[in-house]
C-alpha cells in the first residue's frame, strides 16, 4: 500500500550525487490512528520507513527496497499533529548503503527522530 498523498504529502525532495533530502508533511487525521492509538495518536515506525522508501525511490527514479537494516533506532515518537513536518537527511554510497536521520522542528531546534543505516536494493 503506497501512503503517499493520503497519510503523507511530498513538500520537498532533492537528490544529487548521493544526497537526499525531502520534506513531508503528516495527515493527523488518517485512519490509521484510529488503532494506533486512538486516546494518544502515534506515527507508526512502520509507515516512517515506508515514507523514506516512497520517497527514496520517487527521487532515484525506480522503486527501492531495504535490503536490510543494519541499524534503526527511534530516538523519539512522532505525534501527528497539524503541521507537522518531517524531514530525511540520507547520504547513500554508490554500493547502495544508506545513512542519515529523520527530523523534526521542535520548540528548541530540530529533534531527532530516527537514525538510520542500511542497505538498499
Amino acid at each position: 500500500m503506497r501512503l503517499a498523498d493520503d497519510f503523507y504529502f511530498l513538500e520537498l525532495l532533492e537528490y544529487e550525487r548521493g544526497v537526499f533530502s525531502a520534506e513531508v508533511s503528516i495527515n493527523p487525521n488518517h485512519r490509521i490512528y484510529e488503532g494506533h492509538f486512538p486516546a494518544g495518536a502515534v506515527v507508526p515506525g512502520v509507515c516512517t520507513l515506508t515514507v523514506i522508501r516512497e520517497c527514496l525511490s520517487k527521487a532515484m527514479g525506480r522503486e527501492i527496497a531495504f535490503a536490510a537494516i543494519k541499524e534503526c533506532k527511534f530516538v523519539s515518537a512522532l505525534i501527528p499533529e497539524k503541521d507537522l513536518r518531517i524531514r530525511m537527511d540520507f547520504t547513500i554510497t554508490d554500493s547502495g548503503q544508506l545513512k542519515g536521520l529523520v527530523t523534526t522542528p521542535g520548540p528548541e531546534g530540530e529533534q531527532i527522530v530516527i537514525k538510520l543505516k542500511a542497505s538498499l536494493s
